[in-house]
C-alpha cells in the first residue's frame, strides 16, 4: 500500500510539473520568439557579466552562463525558465501531496503569472533562468528537509546555498513555503518533541547554508581579486544597522507585501466617456485581493476547529501566520529598504497558502466547498489579470524595439552623410540620452503598462544602451567613444533631429540626443 501511495503522488506530481511548464509557455511565449532587448539586457546580449555578479555575491551565475552559454538567447531561457519552474512544481505537489487538477492549474498560474518574473521577462532576461533555478533550489531544499535524515538535512543546506549563490532574494521562497508547511504541520501535531525537533532542523538548515554561502563567496572573491559591490544593489552594508531605525524598517518590510496586493499592476483597457475602465480593474482587484484575505482568516479559523490543535499549537500557527508576510520579504529587512519587482516572486505564496487552508478544510462539506469555490472564482480573477498585463508589457517592449531601431537607422544615415565621415575610423560621440527628449514620447494607451525597468519611453532607457544596440542589434562599423558633453560648443548645439545636432566637433561626430 505504501509504495502505492508514493507512485500516485509521483504521477499527480508530475502532472503538475507539466501543467507548470505549458503555462509558463503560454503566458510567456510571445516573449521568447522575438529579441525586443531593453535596459541591462540589451548590455547583455553577449552576457559577460561574471565579475560583476561575484561583486554582487551571485557566484554560482559564471557558472551557469559556462554551462548555457553567454549569448541571451530568449528561446532557450524562456525553455530553461519553463523547466525549473515546472520541476519546482513538482515539488511543492509532494510537499502539500496536491491531487486535485483545479489546484494544480492554479499553482501553475501563480508560479507562471508572477510579476516578478514578467519584469525579469521584458529588462533583464539574460538574468530570467537563473531566477527559475534560485526558485527551483529554493523548493528543493524545503522538499529534503520532509524528511528529517542526515543526508536530506546536508542536501537542503546545499540547496539553499545554491539558491542563496544564484539569486540571494528567492530564500524568501523558501522561507515562505516552510512557514506554510509548518502551519499545517502544527494544526496535525501532537508532540512537543517533534515540532522542536523540526523547527531546530529548519533553523540549522537556514543558517548552515548562510554561514556556507558566505565562505564560499569570500574564497570566490580572494581566488579571481573581486571587490565587494556597494551599489544600491551591493552587499557591502549588510548586517550594519548603525544608521538604520529597525523598527521603521521592520514597518517597511510589511508594508511592502501590503502594497504588492493594494496596488497590483494593470493591465490597459478601454476609455469609455472619459473613464478609464482600468481604474475600475484596479479597484476590482483590490476588492478582490481584500476578500482573500478575510477567506484566508476563515479558512485559518475552519482549519484549527477541523484539527483542534494544542493551546501552544495554536499560539505557534497565529505567529507564523503575523510573521509570514515579513518571511517572504526579509531581504527589504536584510538589505535596508532595497527592494524592486525583480526581488518579489514569493509575495505570489500568499495565494497558494490560502488555496492550500480551503484545500484542508474543504473535503465533504458543502458550504466549505462553495467557499472554495468562491475563492478559486476571485483568485482566477486576479491570475487572468496578471496574465492580460504580461501579455502588454511584451507588446509594449516589442514596439519600443521596432521604435529604437527606426530612430537609430536615421541617426546612423546621418552620421554617414556627414562630411568627412569614414565608417570605422571617425570617432562617434552621444550625448544626452532618447529619455530627456521631446522628440521620443511615450504612448498613450501604453504609458501606465510598466514594470520594473522598463519606466523609460524607449527600450534604451538609459546613457550607453543606445551604444549598445548599435553594437548588437545593427551591427553598424562606428568608432564608438565618449566627449564632455559640458563643452560649450557641445552645449550650443540644438538637440536631435534639428539641424546641426549631428556635427563635428573637433575629430569627432557628435550626436546630441537632449541636453
Amino acid at each position: 500500500m505504501e509504495g502505492t501511495i508514493k507512485y500516485r503522488f509521483r504521477k499527480e506530481s508530475i502532472r503538475c510539473a507539466v501543467i507548470t511548464t505549458v503555462c509558463y509557455l503560454l503566458v510567456h511565449g510571445y516573449r521568447f520568439m522575438n529579441k525586443a532587448f531593453a535596459g541591462d539586457a540589451l548590455l547583455m546580449v553577449y552576457q559577460n557579466d561574471a565579475a560583476w555578479q561575484i561583486a554582487l555575491g551571485r557566484f554560482v551565475q559564471p557558472i551557469l552562463i559556462m554551462l548555457r552559454g553567454s549569448l541571451e538567447s530568449p528561446l532557450l531561457i524562456g525553455l530553461l525558465t519553463a523547466l525549473w519552474l515546472g520541476a519546482g512544481a513538482y515539488l511543492l505537489a509532494d510537499i502539500f501531496k496536491i491531487e486535485k487538477n483545479v489546484t494544480m492549474i492554479f499553482l501553475a498560474l501563480i508560479l507562471s503569472a508572477n510579476d516578478a518574473i514578467t519584469a525579469s521577462n521584458a529588462s533583464f532576461l539574460p538574468w530570467t533562468d537563473f531566477y527559475g533555478l534560485a526558485f527551483f533550489t529554493a523548493v528543493l531544499g524545503v522538499w529534503f528537509l520532509q524528511a528529517a535524515k542526515w543526508w536530506r538535512i546536508a542536501l537542503a543546506v546545499l540547496s539553499f546555498m545554491l539558491s542563496l549563490g544564484t539569486y540571494q532574494a528567492y530564500i524568501c521562497v523558501a522561507i515562505g513555503i516552510s512557514g506554510i508547511v509548518f502551519i499545517f504541520f502544527l494544526s496535525k501535531e501532537k508532540g512537543v518533541k517533534k515540532i522542536l525537533k523540526n523547527a531546530a532542523v529548519y533553523a540549522v538548515s537556514f543558517l548552515g547554508a548562510a554561514g556556507i554561502y558566505y565562505g564560499i563567496w569570500k574564497i570566490f572573491q580572494k581566488a579571481f581579486n573581486i571587490w565587494t559591490a556597494d551599489t544600491y544593489n551591493g552587499l557591502s552594508g549588510v548586517g550594519d544597522y548603525s544608521d538604520t531605525s529597525l523598527v521603521s524598517l521592520i514597518i517597511l518590510t510589511y508594508k511592502n507585501v501590503a502594497d504588492y496586493f493594494i496596488n497590483p499592476p494593470v493591465f490597459a483597457t478601454m476609455v469609455f466617456r472619459q473613464q478609464d475602465l482600468s481604474r475600475l480593474w484596479l479597484m476590482c482587484l483590490r476588492g478582490c485581493n481584500l476578500l482573500i484575505f478575510i477567506l484566508f482568516i476563515l479558512g485559518l479559523v475552519m482549519l484549527l476547529l477541523k484539527h483542534k490543535p494544542k493551546a501552544i499549537n495554536t499560539v505557534f500557527i497565529l505567529l507564523i501566520t503575523a510573521v509570514f508576510p515579513f518571511g517572504i520579504n526579509v531581504v527589504c529587512f536584510i538589505s535596508k529598504g532595497m527592494e524592486h519587482q525583480l526581488m518579489t516572486f514569493a509575495f505570489g505564496l500568499c495565494y497558494l497558502l490560502v488555496l492550500l487552508v480551503y484545500e484542508e478544510v474543504s473535503e465533504n462539506n458543502r458550504w466549505r466547498n462553495v467557499l472554495r469555490i468562491g475563492l478559486f472564482v476571485i483568485v482566477g480573477i486576479v491570475l487572468w489579470s496578471k496574465v492580460v498585463f504580461a501579455s502588454q508589457v511584451y507588446l509594449k517592449r516589442d514596439l519600443q524595439d521596432a521604435q529604437a531601431q527606426s530612430l537609430l537607422t536615421r541617426i546612423v544615415y546621418e552620421i554617414e552623410k556627414t562630411d568627412g565621415y569614414e565608417a570605422g575610423v571617425t570617432p562617434v560621440a552621444f550625448c544626452g540620452t532618447f529619455e530627456n527628449t521631446s522628440y521620443t514620447q511615450p504612448v498613450e494607451s501604453m504609458k501606465d503598462i510598466v514594470m520594473w525597468g522598463m519606466y523609460g519611453k524607449t527600450s534604451m532607457t538609459y546613457g550607453g544602451t543606445e551604444y549598445a544596440y548599435l553594437q548588437m542589434i545593427l551591427n553598424v562599423n562606428m568608432n564608438l567613444t565618449r566627449i564632455d558633453d559640458q563643452d560649450d560648443r557641445i552645449k550650443a548645439m540644438p538637440c536631435y533631429p534639428a539641424d546641426g545636432s549631428v556635427a563635428p566637433v573637433d575629430d569627432v561626430i557628435v550626436v546630441k540626443l537632449s541636453d
